[in-house]
């Protein structure tokens, strides 16, 4: 870890020594037991410690003598020739320490966090050794320029984590408030004052609020992530998650809690495609039933189911029914999905090619019945009469997939690229 140095002169004069020695200078703090040693200081730190090493010319030092603890200086009346001043105030050195004849001794001053930025001065008796700039951050400043990222909810569904803005309110018990928080300095300042998460209706009342602290580990660096978990309320309608620090509002997220009925009018067939697998078992989704051209071993269908509700969190159970040319429909598979934000594909075990002239379509039910269909074959071309109708009549089931290759027919021919 850096150190926060300055380089600077020291002119020390010993009893045997009459020139210039040079030195450093540098400062550090703590907080909760632990030390730091990257600017600025906040101002909650517990203590700020400056440190000179000091080298003392011509031979030998005054009078050291020996200590378990190492070499210390005999005469108190060197060490008290040293200060460090702070403006008018001055602080008289902690200790004088010489671990080793051939190194610089070291001079430690430790005093309490000064209230603001201030230069500081070392001197020897009269004389001014070198100055050291002591940054100080006010609580106003970090509080204003703290930042939070990637603010986002979690509900648990059972024993999975899904992202959401909006869930049900019979399966969703918990929710997890997350945030990355982010400082131009390190997070030091959070061990006193900590980020609040609150749990807020549509009225703007307070329902539930947490602290949330931020690791030992965490301090020293300018990101954390953080994380609140919330009870779902009874009743259903819009909340809020609010982060705040100190009184000031850092973010917020919508949470959006829904009756199962107002779910199943929300729910919607967004798309269909198919999943194919060649010999080399490479897939790929097409939007219709491929050509010829195309060769494949196996293949599915995909049903892409969606809710019209932003974000939305629910497990839904699915089924897929299989009609044969006869028009008798059997139960293809079940699912239990996971439907998240943006369309969620429902897709079966793929088959084999023989399974084709078995199965004319495939419907997808979900709990309020019957979503959509997806037919076999390609979709057959109309022949029109000079008149401008259809020359002759052919059975054939809309679906999604042949709304979609009309859409992207009208497309082109609009476009000039038909």
């Amino acid at each position: 870890m850096s150190k926060s140095t300055e380089p600077w002169s020291v002119w020390v004069m010993d009893e045997r020594a009459s020139r210039p020695l040079p030195g450093t200078l540098y400062y550090r703090y703590e907080k909760a037991g632990l030390v730091f040693e990257h600017p600025p200081i906040p101002w909650n730190a517990e203590v700020v410690i400056v440190e000179a090493n000091l080298r003392f010319g011509g031979g030998r030092r005054s009078n050291p003598i020996r200590s378990k603890n190492g070499p210390i200086f005999a005469r108190p009346t060197l060490k008290d020739q040293f200060s460090l001043r702070l403006g008018t105030h001055a602080i008289h050195p902690e200790s004088l320490r010489l671990d080793d004849p051939e190194v610089p001794a070291r001079l430690l001053f430790r005093f309490p966090t000064p209230t603001q930025s201030v230069l500081s001065e070392l001197r020897y008796q009269d004389k001014v050794l070198g100055q050291l700039t002591l940054p100080v951050l006010p609580a106003s400043e970090f509080i204003a320029k703290v930042r939070l990222e990637s603010v986002g909810l979690q509900a648990r569904l059972d024993q999975t984590l899904v992202p959401c803005q909006t869930v049900v309110t019979p399966q969703c018990r918990e929710v997890i408030a997350q945030a990355v928080v982010q400082s131009p300095t390190n997070l030091v300042p959070l061990f006193d004052v900590p980020m609040e998460v609150h749990l807020v209706n549509a009225h703007g009342a307070i329902l539930d609020q947490q602290k949330v602290l931020v690791g030992s580990t965490q301090l020293a660096g300018k990101q954390a992530f953080l994380n609140a978990c919330f009870k779902r309320p009874r009743s259903a309608g819009n909340y809020w998650i609010v982060w705040k620090l100190a009184d000031r509002e850092v973010g917020r997220s919508r949470w959006k809690l829904i009756a199962r009925r107002e779910f199943h009018r929300s729910l919607r067939l967004a798309g269909t495609r198919f999943l194919l697998q060649n010999a080399n078992r490479e897939t790929q989704l097409v939007r219709s039933w491929p050509s010829q051209e195309m060769a494949f071993v196996r293949w599915a269908p995909c049903f892409l189911v969606a809710s019209e509700e932003a974000g939305m969190a629910v497990q839904v159970p699915m089924t897929i029914h299989r009609v044969d040319p006869a028009g008798a429909k059997q139960i293809h598979s079940e699912h239990q999905v996971f439907l998240c934000d943006g369309p969620t594909p429902v897709v079966p075990a793929l088959l084999g090619t023989e399974e084709i002239d078995r199965i004319q379509y495939f419907t997808l039910e979900g709990p309020k019945g019957e979503l959509g269909i997806l037919p076999l074959g390609a979709t057959p071309r109309a022949k029109f009469t000079s008149e401008g109708g259809i020359k002759e009549a052919f059975d054939f089931t809309w679906s999604q997939s042949a709304e979609n290759e009309l859409e992207e027919r009208l497309r082109k021919l609009l476009q000039g690229e038909e």
